[in-house]
């Protein structure tokens, strides 16, 4: 495959990252809408991961018949609380020992963001290893790496590529399919049921580089 094409796919699969890191915050409808999230991450999918096309047209649809206020509810029911949550969108709690939020493995996160030259801004309230920031960072190290790739650092390409294949085999997959499991039993709505097998089926079969389709 020519390289051009390689980080064509490259760069597409890190805008899959991106848009699933937006579909974690809290949903803003009418933001959403202006920007085509499902839309076009449903296009993305047909081209970088077609299993994961069909949960994302189910988001879609979703989507365009929940309210703001439905879906608002429904985030918070899920991520946020008051009261027990019933998906908790934090590593730490299926990582650490005691299932605790703020744990060991949401430090090594952190150093993991510092070492590839990131640091959380201060008017980023959620902890490092809140899922929408984990997606995020995917999308970072993808984007770096296409950019070495381009500019011919064939080393550089590698090194990045390398935090990839950690970050995500070490951390991301761990945790990431309890955690859409939880959301598919705990939501009441379909929008966040679609995410969860979106998610989980993206990252089963696409999530890194060279997966196939």
């Amino acid at each position: 495959m020519p390289l051009a094409t390689c980080q064509c796919k490259l760069i597409e699969l890190g805008t899959v990252y991106r848009l699933l890191s937006a579909c974690f915050c809290l949903p803003e409808k009418k933001l959403f809408c202006e920007e085509g999230l499902t839309e076009n991450l449903a296009s993305l999918l047909a081209r970088v991961c077609t299993m994961a096309e069909p949960p994302a047209r189910a988001m879609a649809r979703a989507f365009e018949a929940s309210s703001q206020e439905d879906l608002r509810i429904e985030y918070a029911r899920l991520f946020v609380g008051p009261g027990k949550l019933l998906a908790p969108p934090f590593g730490s709690i299926y990582l650490d020992m005691g299932a605790r939020v703020m744990g060991d493995t949401t430090l090594a996160v952190a150093r993991m963001y510092e070492e590839a030259g990131l640091s959380l801004e201060t008017r980023v309230k959620q902890p490092p290893d809140h899922i929408s920031i984990e997606l995020e960072f995917m999308y970072y190290l993808i984007h770096k790496t296409a950019g070495a790739q381009e500019d011919g650092d064939v080393e550089a390409a590698a090194a990045w590529q390398e935090r990839q294949a950690v970050f995500f085999n070490e951390h991301l997959s761990l945790w990431a399919g309890e955690f859409a499991e939880r959301v598919t039993k705990g939501s009441e709505n379909d929008f966040y049921t679609s995410l969860a097998d979106c998610l989980a089926t993206f990252l089963k079969y696409c999530g890194m580089p060279g997966k196939p389709q």
